[in-house]
Formats: structure tokens, C-alpha cells, sequence
């Protein structure tokens, strides 16, 4: 989210794998943790992730309970969204649904 560039944009990570869910910047290229908990995450099974971007605030939910909110001001623009998943992973994505905020 706010995808300015391939080297500059937020990313929310779910893992399971390591049964962790990541919220992270990348700027400039280089990446940076800024928020990150372990969550019960099941292989092969569907999940709903919801991302609320206000402002500096970013707030993650999975299957509508609320994770975590992490605040960052670095990269404030509007930018563009993605969807991106590893090599190794088997991720399908039903629906996704894009709301603009009141």
C-alpha cells in the first residue's frame, strides 16, 4: 500500500510458516520492521486480512479480530496498491475490495 515505487511502500505480511503477521516499510529499497506479533495462521486454509491506512496510522485485522496498529509518517503520499506473494507460498485471493475511507 502506498506503492510509490518498487523501492519505496508499505507491506503487511501474512506468514504461516513462522505464524507471524508483519507490517513493514521499504524505503529506499532498504526494509524496516515496524510492527510484527505471532498470530494462529493456518496452511491451506482461507483468511480475511483487512489493512485500514489513515493518515499515520495502519491498522490489521485477520479474520475480523484486530491484530495490531503500527504509526509511520515516512511515506505520507497516496500511492498505489499490490498484491505480491513468495515463490514458495500457494496463496489464492477470492475477493479483494478496495473502500475509500469516509
Amino acid at each position: 500500500m502506498r506503492l510509490s515505487s518498487p523501492q519505496d511502500y508499505y507491506l503487511v505480511q501474512v506468514d504461516a510458516l513462522r505464524e507471524r503477521i508483519l507490517f513493514t516499510r521499504v524505503n529506499g529499497g532498504v526494509s524496516e520492521e515496524i510492527a510484527g506479533v505471532d498470530a494462529d495462521i493456518t496452511s491451506h486454509g482461507w483468511h480475511t486480512l483487512t489493512v485500514r491506512a489513515v493518515d499515520n496510522e495502519f491498522t490489521v485485522s485477520l479474520d475480523g479480530t484486530w491484530v495490531f496498529t503500527g504509526f509511520d509518517r515516512t511515506l505520507s503520499k497516496p500511492g498505489r496498491i499490490a498484491l505480491w506473494t513468495k515463490g514458495d507460498s500457494v496463496t489464492r485471493f477470492d475477493q479483494i475490495e478496495i473502500v475509500p475511507l469516509p
